[in-house]
């Protein structure tokens, strides 16, 4: 079994633990993530 639901998971920690710090050291630079769910096949958010 492949851990890519652990990784996807401690990467989404990870994000979420460094945004305030990230958010200090580039003031006007927008900082959003989120978790792709490839179900939901909507590429509109990229364009």
């Amino acid at each position: 079994m492949v851990p890519s639901i652990a990784i996807k998971e401690g990467v989404y920690k990870s994000l979420q633990i460094t945004e305030s710090h990230f958010r200090e050291q580039y003031k006007n630079v927008q900082y959003d993530y989120f978790v792709y769910d490839s179900s939901q096949r909507l590429l509109s958010r990229y364009a």
